[in-house]
């Protein structure tokens, strides 16, 4: 029990390194905090689930995100995995976003935006 307490304390002195607050992915800026997206200099205006994806897929740029991590991530309990939700939130973005296309398609994996 001394042990478990002593590993819980160095847990709980551990400092965690702050988040960044903008993630960029070439001409894509995402600010976090303004819940902001510019691409090669122009604003975005995105849906909150369209934000929540793209910050997603930014934050991890150049892996790739499957399709369940981004329905856990940015869909409450109540989404069904089996639809088409997630396809639909990614051709809004590539819409918006424009060319030259920054969201790729990993074919039996999921998504990935290049560095």
């Amino acid at each position: 029990m001394d042990e478990l307490a002593a590993r819980v304390g160095a847990l709980c002195r551990r400092r965690e390194l702050p988040a960044p607050t903008r993630t960029v992915v070439g001409t894509l800026v995402v600010d976090r905090p303004r819940r902001r997206v510019h691409r090669a200099g122009t604003l975005l205006t995105l849906t909150p689930k369209e934000f929540g994806v793209l910050e997603l897929l930014a934050s991890r740029a150049g892996s790739v995100v499957t399709r369940a991590e981004l329905i856990e991530c940015c869909w409450d309990e109540m989404a069904e995995p089996a639809s088409n939700v997630v396809d639909v939130v990614i051709a809004q973005l590539r819409r918006k976003l424009g060319a030259p296309p920054l969201i790729e398609t990993v074919r039996g994996a999921g998504f990935t935006i290049s560095p």
